[in-house]
């Protein structure tokens, strides 16, 4: 804010300078003179922050935190109450007034009460009792403001909490109830001094509600449950559970909380203290105050009443599962079945109408993004999101990002091709995550066995199946269990706990996405149960599945085969060769039901049936696919509060400090987890609400509520990926498992995004706003009412807050979570441009952004040496999909882009130091000033360390040249004459040092010298690359003492000349990177490696295997082969020679390579890979703008 008279400009000059150093400005609107008010806004300004609360007026809304405006100029409290009204007025309609303090606060009055209450709701602020006064004063001007508000109303001492002052007010003052933290013993004690001189009770716990409601007190201890049962007793009203219902009874009505009366506790040990209101006080209407202290999306009252009650009786079982698996193996037909068994697609195009492939995906017919929809089966009572995965090695990032979100997993193998390289990635990252498999042996019929003739004696000839080929797919079949099973093992650090899979433990499904029928040995027990009626179906069903699961291998097999597999495959053969009725009498004789009359209608007109319409028809109607997934999904995936119990502490990253002991409640009480800790002793009542005293405590609680994945806890979120809006809008929404709490339409959260750099720090929260939570289906987004804990949604609102994938809560101090760990990375580049003009360059800048969001795992950036835009992916196909986006969204524009391999920076650098030891001579264009260069190599130390910027920056007292002499040996003298360093803030590390003796003006030019230093380290005389590792030593000089004759123009070209010559007679040479390259593969494919990648002159070749990698691993049945124990293979090749490697390797290694990681490494002469470097030198000079070849250091030297 400026003075009026000023009229604005300084404050416009200092926007513009702000706005040229990219400094984020909230805002910059021109000050408007009290004479000429300005109009109010139509919304508020994004700046504008302020917490707001009803006081003791019921009409009344007091605004805190605002700030402070001693210094304003005339006008500045008009303009901030027309900022005020306009927020406010947004919700409700008419303001009566608004008054401004230059003290930071304001009150706002409203025509009535319910005007004031809905302005708060509409706002997403934390809601007050209209009767009751809760306000924080931080700040003595804030207590005199509320003192002289109160019309002198005698107010006690205000009592200290947490660097806040709380007023405990009496019924006759205001009525009701307030809360506040005791975060000692003094201020505990404090309070209840002050509570009983006003005949106010003591409650312990952490709950707190106004007369109308019933204490959520928290019972800590038995004693404190005892004395809480007493005292409902007395008042006659039922003791209700953690959640809210009858403790006796269990009821479930969401009004039960609201028919109890106050109760006096004894004090717990709970944290939280909080003061009820007298036990006569009248019953009100009004929603409850949480507890002090305590997050806005723990309460209760910030949801409506309706949107409760659904949320209580909501008796579906959740479900979050992903479905992983090889390319190619079937998992989006088997998604189709879940969507049809929902009612979201056509039975008839269940298995072949890939439902879940939009766009990119239909086109090239392979998954690419990982999908989740939710949907809802109501015959089995069960919610739940399924995530169709990637099975693309090069999409690997988006099954990393879905299983974050996962419980479960879908392992989806061809029974015919079994456990593949990515059937084996995608495991073992789901094993990683924490995630518990079912493994689905599709494409079952590709190898079930037909019918062939057989003699049958006296009646003629028959046909019967090939018993050997039903015995070979059972064989099959156990094989590919064991294959699984001996991934399980390798990947699991407790081969005793691994979540194994069996036919007999019913965690493996059998059967054909495409033709829609899956089963197991319990479905087929079933089966047979059912034939046998109502009295014999359990011991029958028992009976089948012993036969099936006890006894011998051999008995096992035979029993299979006999009672599951023939049945199958009678039907199929059945179908094959077109026989509806046999088909449909041997149907009849199985299930008790045929196939559907239509299509024996169709039928007995003469139709010729297809042999696939008639298998999916039958074996549709025996195994449903959907049926068998369902119950899977129901019966052996975990929950989300179970999964989250045993993942809280992978995700939290970090335990708590030695001595900490945390342990959740499986049963929470609905308004904050009920936790135990040792250190401190109040963190277990505490949710991650106030600052913690250290990260290893804070992280402590956040494992807390995790683990107890509550819907009234602390809000706590993570978003693994950004999913576009969709219906033609380039926003995206945040892809987010909620883990504790509520999330719903204008909660307040704090985001902290992951880092770009795994070993730096996270950055700082950042404050939004979820606008909606979203679900989808197959149709599309549809919009939610809240988002509960262990629910995956989508939020927008997130958008300007989070590049990809971070932490949500609704505390700035919440701790991120762990981060992603992706099995692949960046080694495909391509650099992107439009034509030169401000158009094209700006609608690319635009679409990069979205670019970026739109992939969990693409690179864009801008190459400072190339100056390029560069795109990076994990291989050619994720690139051609990145770059296919990148044309989407610049829409029309697109035919404008141009895509090219990335240019590849290199270095220049000299060996020796340069002749003759004079140095080479350079004089300005006016012959007056003379200079001396010579040129020599820095240490590869000294490099490393100026690169990593080790040197210290202050040169005034001498800790520069200290650090020279000290850790590198330089000379006393030339270490404290340095004279610039090249480039400055980082990058390739040069030095210029004057050397001279008794030269007189050198302070005069040392400026200069170092602008022309500059300018030779940015483009070298050999090939224009940037200079690396060299040192410029000023040996002599002649400077004119006229400034007119050694200005710039006539200094700086001549310097730039003789440090050239200078380099070019060091023996120059151009230093190519080397790129780190590491992957995992078996040792059968080490040799293909080898071979592949000392082709493209790679050194350092090695591979080491791993530990306990040998053929001692295993299920205990079969040992894996030596051939099949992984090595990890680590090898340096230039970073020209790496385009096109990972498609190489996967070619030549068979897939076998995983985990393919490409990196910078370190710089080498391009002179010590034994190339002809002459085409080198001249490409690089003309990607430079240079022609010809490179001058010699003669032809830049001047002569004497």
């Amino acid at each position: 804010w400026t003075r009026p008279g000023h009229r604005g400009r300084p404050a416009l000059s200092l926007a513009k300078s702000l706005r040229a150093r990219r400094v984020p400005l909230c805002s910059s609107r021109p000050h408007v003179s009290p004479q000429k008010p300005r109009p109010a806004p139509k919304s508020p300004e994004p700046g504008l922050t302020g917490r707001a609360e009803l006081v003791s007026c019921p009409t009344e809304i007091y605004v805190g935190n605002l700030p402070r405006l001693e210094r304003c100029g005339v006008g500045v409290n008009r303009d901030l109450a027309a900022e005020l009204r306009a927020l406010f007025e947004t919700a409700c309609g008419a303001i009566d007034d608004v008054s401004v303090s230059t003290r930071g606060h304001a009150f706002i009055r409203f025509a009535t009460a319910s005007a004031a209450t809905a302005a708060l709701d509409g706002r997403g602020w934390c809601l007050r009792d209209g009767q009751a006064l809760h306000v924080e004063a931080r700040g003595e001007s804030h207590v005199h403001a509320l003192r002289r508000r109160l019309d002198g109303q005698a107010l006690p001492k205000p009592q200290s909490a947490g660097g806040a002052a709380y007023w405990v007010l009496p019924p006759a003052v205001g009525g009701g109830l307030v809360a506040a933290p005791a975060e000692s013993e003094g201020s505990k004690k404090a309070l209840k001094s002050t509570l009983a001189a006003h005949s106010l009770a003591f409650l312990d716990g952490r709950g707190a509600a106004a007369e109308a409601r019933a204490p959520a007190a928290s019972a800590e201890s038995g004693a404190s449950k005892k004395a809480l049962k007493i005292s409902l007793a007395a008042r006659n009203p039922a003791p209700l559970d953690g959640r809210g219902a009858a403790a006796e009874a269990r009821s479930l009505v969401p009004s039960a909380r609201a028919a109890a009366a106050p109760a006096t506790v004894e004090p717990g040990g709970a944290a939280g203290v909080a003061a009820a209101a007298e036990p006569h006080a009248t019953a009100k209407t009004e929603p409850a105050s949480p507890p002090a202290g305590e997050p806005a999306a723990a309460s209760a009252v910030a949801a409506p009443a309706a949107e409760l009650a659904a949320a209580e009786v909501d008796s579906d079982a959740v479900r979050n599962v992903a479905v992983i698996a090889h390319v190619d193996h079937g998992k989006t037909t088997l998604a189709d079945c879940l969507l049809a068994a929902c009612g979201e697609l056509s039975a008839e195009k269940a298995g072949r109408a890939c439902a879940l492939d939009k766009g990119l995906e239909a086109e090239r017919g392979i998954t690419i993004d990982a999908s989740a929809v939710t949907l809802r089966s109501a015959q089995h009572a069960l919610r739940f999101t399924l995530i169709d995965c990637p099975g693309h090695a090069e999409f690997g990032s988006e099954v990393t990002a879905s299983l974050r979100l996962s419980d479960g997993a879908l392992c989806v193998v061809d029974v015919q091709e079994g456990v593949r390289t990515q059937t084996e990635a995608t495991l073992r990252q789901a094993l990683a995550e924490g995630v518990r498999p079912l493994l689905v042996l599709n494409k079952l019929d590709r190898l079930l066995p037909g019918a062939r003739a057989v003699d049958g004696g006296a009646g003629g000839a028959r046909r019967a199946l090939d018993e050997a080929a039903l015995e070979g797919l059972y064989v099959q079949m156990e094989r590919v269990i064991e294959q699984v099973n001996d991934v399980i093992c390798q990947a699991q650090p407790s081969p005793e706990h691994a979540p194994l899979v069996s036919l007999a433990g019913g965690t493996v499904l059998f059967g054909s996405g495409y033709q829609g029928w899956l089963g197991s040995l319990a479905a087929v027990a079933r089966l047979y149960a059912a034939r046998a009626g109502a009295a014999d179906a359990d011991a029958t069903e028992a009976k089948v599945l012993r036969l099936m699961t006890a006894g011998s291998a051999a008995q096992r097999a035979r029993s299979v085969c006999r009672l599951a597999l023939r049945p199958i495959a009678e039907l199929h053969a059945l179908a094959a060769e077109g026989e509806v009725c046999a088909l449909d009498a041997k149907l009849k004789q199985v299930l008790g039901s045929g196939l559907p009359p239509a299509l024996l209608q169709r039928a007995a007109a003469g139709a010729q049936l297809d042999a696939k319409e008639l298998r999916r028809a039958a074996l549709g109607r025996l195994l449903p696919a959907a049926e068998a997934l369902l119950h899977g999904m129901r019966t052996h995936l975990p929950e989300p509060a179970t999964s989250q119990a045993a993942r809280a502490a992978a995700l939290c990253a970090s335990t708590a400090p030695a001595g900490t002991t945390v342990q959740a409640s499986t049963t929470a009480t609905s308004t904050a987890t009920s936790t135990a800790a040792t250190v401190p002793p109040a963190a277990a009542a505490t949710a991650p609400d106030a600052p913690a005293a250290s990260e290893g405590v804070a992280r402590a609680r956040a494992e807390a509520c995790i683990r107890a994945c509550d819907p009234g806890g602390p809000l706590i979120a993570y978003v693994s990926k950004m999913v576009a809006v969709g219906g033609g809008s380039k926003a995206h929404a945040a892809l987010a498992r909620v883990l504790s709490g509520t999330v719903r339409a204008g909660t307040e959260v704090f985001v902290r995004d992951e880092p770009s750099n795994p070993a730096s720090a996270a950055p700082a929260a950042r404050r939004a706003r979820v606008t909606r939570v979203l679900a989808y289906g197959a149709s599309g987004a549809r919009t939610l009412a809240c988002a509960r804990a262990g629910d995956v949604c989508a939020l927008v609102g997130l958008e300007g807050a989070l590049l990809r994938a971070g932490t949500v809560a609704d505390v700035p101090h919440m701790p991120p979570l762990a981060p992603l760990r992706f099995e692949v990375a960046v080694v495909e580049r391509r650099a992107v441009s439009m034509p030169s003009g401000g158009v094209w360059a700006r609608k690319l800048a635009e679409a990069l952004p979205h670019l970026a969001k739109s992939d969990p795992l693409v690179h864009v950036g801008f190459d400072a040496d190339t100056r390029e835009h560069v795109i990076g992916g994990c291989g050619e196909l994720h690139l051609e999909v990145c770059v296919a986006r990148l044309r989407e969204l610049l829409g029309a524009a697109a035919e404008k882009l141009c895509v090219r391999p990335a240019s590849i920076a290199h270095r220049e650098g000299v060996r020796t130091a340069s002749a003759p030891p004079g140095g080479r001579l350079a004089k300005s264009a006016n012959k007056l000033n003379r200079f001396w260069f010579v040129a020599s190599p820095l240490d590869a130390k000294l490099v490393r360390a100026l690169e990593a910027g080790e040197m210290p920056s202050a040169r005034a007292d001498g800790a520069r040249a200290r650090w020279l002499c000290d850790a590198h040996g330089w000379a006393r003298r030339d270490a404290a004459r340095v004279l610039a360093l090249a480039p400055d803030g980082g990058g390739p590390a040069n030095v210029l040092v004057d050397a001279t003796v008794g030269v007189q003006g050198m302070e005069l030019v040392k400026d200069l010298l170092g602008v022309a230093f500059e300018q030779l380290c940015a483009g070298g005389p050999l090939a224009g690359q940037r200079v690396r590792g060299v040192r410029i030593d000023v040996v002599d000089a002649l400077v004119h003492p006229v400034a007119a004759s050694r200005r710039a123009n006539q200094v700086v070209p001549a310097a730039v000349r003789g440090m050239s010559a200078a380099m070019l007679a060091a023996q120059p040479t151009v230093f190519e990177p080397l790129s780190s390259v590491a992957l995992a593969a078996p040792l059968r494919a080490v040799g293909a490696a080898y071979e592949v990648l000392n082709r493209r002159r790679a050194a350092d070749v090695a591979h080491a295997q791993r530990d306990g990698a040998s053929g001692a691993e295993g299920t205990g049945t079969q040992p894996a082969a030596a051939a099949d124990a992984m090595c990890d293979l680590f090898a340096h090749v230039p970073t020209t020679e790496t385009a096109g490697l990972s498609e190489e390797l996967r070619a030549r290694m068979h897939s076998a390579a995983r985990g393919l990681r490409i990196g910078f490494s370190h710089w080498q002469p391009l002179d010590d890979a034994e190339v002809d470097t002459a085409p080198t030198i001249a490409r690089l000079r003309a990607a430079a703008g240079l022609d010809g070849a490179p001058p010699s250091a003669d032809q830049l030297t001047d002569r004497l």
